[in-house]
């Protein structure tokens, strides 16, 4: 079942275009990662409420859902470079905004939820072009080992982000703390201005031209999507089981402020700490899954839905800041993987020409996640934290154990790299 490849491995990290894509990926998951710490906890002090805390996560992700199918769209039909790279410069510039307004003091719980909803529509932009801009680079073989290398580059991006996102804003403030986010997004404009597409592989290079002159229409592309996603029963079975986990179990997060607030009266800093040790293990996740190349995918992935919905059960009962902070760290090996594996999975059941679409699909998946942020965030406010995770612990749970015994499709699934294919 495992193997190395250190020819694929060693092939990717030396692409350039690659490398640039990794420093624009770092930072801009810094920024993700920092923005949720800062507006998490500047909601939380806003409003002294989970329930507004899942509200806020919940609108950030909300456009992923709304937009997901045309954002996949757009990543097939114009560069993904350009994509990247304007999505980052207005994303930078939102942020700088918001931050000139929390340090005059003139912002309210409206305007947070308002910056929410415009940071999570330009990220759902931005992730489908990223992610099948990885697949032209890596092509099918390395497509798990190229994912995996951009998982780790981008969770140790959360993991700097969590940490220095909380602090400055425990020193400096908000203002400040954002202010800082919109410096790192403009970075990762200028990583991704420098990637190359003449670096790129000649197919790549030939889908890039064709998609970009295409003289179809949006409309027709988006109607071409959902004929796709339709049209195969394991594109969809992948899309059902990564909303089930997005709603399930990412939705986590928005237990962490009460956790850390009531549960072991931590400020800013230590819930830094707590997203840092998030990122950690999904670096950690991340890192397994570059490598060791995995024959069966489908069989891995539902097996770290199960997994997953333990930990969660894990951390319903952790009692200390350190036990804490391991049963995050578990749980974002488990999310991190699942992430990775379902990515690849979705770009290998399309044609090349489509990773777009496919990663759109991902996309609508992680629009899911407002449902769990305020199914969870209802649950902590009825009741407490500790029942709440342990719910939704044990519904991923049974849902990944009755999924490996009827999903053959996805359970058939596997990495075109392994020798043994």
């Amino acid at each position: 079942m495992f193997g190395n490849n250190p020819a694929i491995a060693g092939s990717i990290r030396r692409n350039p275009t690659f490398r640039w894509l990794c420093a624009g990926s770092g930072l801009n998951s810094a920024g993700m990662q920092g923005e949720q710490v800062v507006l998490g906890l500047l909601v939380y002090q806003l409003t002294g409420s989970s329930a507004w805390v899942g509200i806020s996560l919940a609108l950030s992700f909300l456009p992923m859902l709304l937009i997901g199918v045309p954002a996949g769209a757009l990543a097939d039909r114009f560069d993904r470079r350009k994509v990247l790279i304007k999505t980052e410069f207005v994303l930078s510039l939102a942020l700088a905004l918001f931050a000139v307004f929390l340090a005059s003091n003139r912002i309210g719980l409206s305007a947070a939820l308002l910056m929410s909803v415009v940071s999570g529509s330009l990220r759902a932009l931005h992730h489908p072009a990223r992610l099948s801009f990885t697949g032209d680079i890596s092509g099918n073989s390395g497509m798990v080992v190229a994912l995996s290398f951009l998982g780790i580059v981008s969770r140790f991006g959360q993991l700097v982000g969590a940490l220095f996102a909380g602090l400055i804003m425990e020193v400096f403030g908000p203002g400040m703390a954002y202010f800082a986010l919109a410096f790192g997004h403009l970075i990762a404009a200028f990583c991704f201005i420098k990637t190359s597409i003449k670096s790129l592989s000649n197919l790549a290079t030939d889908l890039l031209a064709e998609t970009t002159t295409a003289s179809k229409s949006l409309r027709y592309s988006i109607k071409e999507y959902v004929s796709l996603l339709f049209g195969s029963s394991t594109l969809m079975l992948l899309l059902i089981f990564a909303s089930v986990i997005e709603i399930f179990g990412f939705s986590f997060a928005t237990a962490l402020p009460e956790i850390a607030v009531l549960r072991l009266s931590l400020d800013a800093g230590g819930l830094g700490f707590m997203h840092a040790a998030r990122a950690a293990g999904g670096l950690f996740g991340a890192w397994l899954l570059s490598v060791l190349i995995i024959g069966q995918l489908g069989r891995l992935y539902l097996g770290v839905m199960a997994g997953f919905g333990l930990a969660l059960c894990f951390l319903a009962f952790a009692p200390a800041f350190v036990s804490v902070l391991l049963c995050v760290a578990l749980i974002a090996v488990f999310a991190s993987s699942a992430d990775i594996l379902v990515q690849g999975m979705m770009q290998l059941c399309v044609p090349d020409a489509l990773r777009g679409r496919a990663m759109g699909a991902w996309v609508v998946a992680l629009g899911m996640g407002p449902i769990g942020h305020l199914e969870l965030g209802l649950l902590i406010s009825l009741f407490g934290v500790t029942i709440a995770l342990l719910t939704n612990g044990i519904v991923l749970l049974f849902i990944g154990l009755i999924a490996w015994f009827f999903s053959k499709s996805v359970l058939a699934i596997k990495n075109h790299a392994h020798p043994d294919d």
